[in-house]
């Protein structure tokens, strides 16, 4: 499970630094492919996670609320939430990562 979440944050970074620049339809193709890598990428690791069901319980648990984390940003974004509301899901993904990282060790 730690090599599909290491492979899913990687997708998911590398597609959410892009930036379209001044072009709009540039914008609009990155914003579309940041939203896929995280909707594709908590798919992933649920398909994952069933393949796989010897990960330890809190492991699993971990990778399951990342996966919601990834579903409900995505959902957010479609509905154009700010960023005061895409916040909070943020700071609970970025600590989600480092306990996922921290029992990856």
């Amino acid at each position: 499970m730690c090599r599909a979440f290491d492979k899913v944050h990687r997708a998911v970074a590398v597609n959410n630094s892009r930036s379209g620049g001044d072009n709009p339809t540039a914008v609009i193709a990155v914003a579309t492919s940041g939203r896929q890598a995280l909707n594709v990428g908590g798919e992933y690791l649920l398909t994952k996670l069933a393949e796989q069901p010897a990960t330890p319980p809190d492991l699993a648990n971990e990778i399951r609320r990342m996966a919601s984390i990834y579903q409900e940003l995505t959902v957010d974004y479609l509905a154009e939430a700010s960023s005061s509301e895409t916040e909070p899901l943020l700071r609970s993904g970025d600590e989600t990562t480092a306990t996922i990282e921290g029992l990856c060790k």
